[in-house]
């Protein structure tokens, strides 16, 4: 099945965030090692997006001064609306995204009352 233009975003948000994650882990790693055997951040960034690429098939970019501001622990844009201002949690939002599917496939328009009822 196709994905949706949303859905394929947000492939693309998780698989970046998935892969900030593990460029963090590879970073602090990397400091661990003698000072003339460390990667910059921006060498470790383009190592991720490969492997990225070889292991989920997704093409990502990373960037060196997001990689350091997660370090620093300040979290993300997205991260930080979505705790701030969001309505719904990911997973009230996942619920409803495949109850309006459920209806939809059941031939059921997908209406504000649906939603009220959900």
């Amino acid at each position: 099945k196709a994905l949706s233009k949303e859905q394929k975003r947000r492939q693309v948000i998780n698989s970046t965030e998935k892969w900030m994650k593990r460029a963090m882990d590879a970073y602090k790693q990397n400091q661990d090692q003698q000072k003339s055997k460390r990667k910059s951040m921006q060498t470790v960034c383009k190592d991720m997006e490969k492997r990225c690429w070889e292991e989920d098939q997704v093409q990502i970019t990373l960037s060196k001064s997001s990689l350091d501001r997660r370090l620093k622990g300040i979290p993300s844009q997205a991260q930080s609306n979505r705790e701030r201002k969001s309505w719904l949690t990911a997973i009230e939002e996942q619920e409803l995204i495949n109850y309006a599917l459920a209806c939809a496939d059941r031939g059921f328009p997908f209406s504000l009352k649906r939603l009220e009822e959900h």
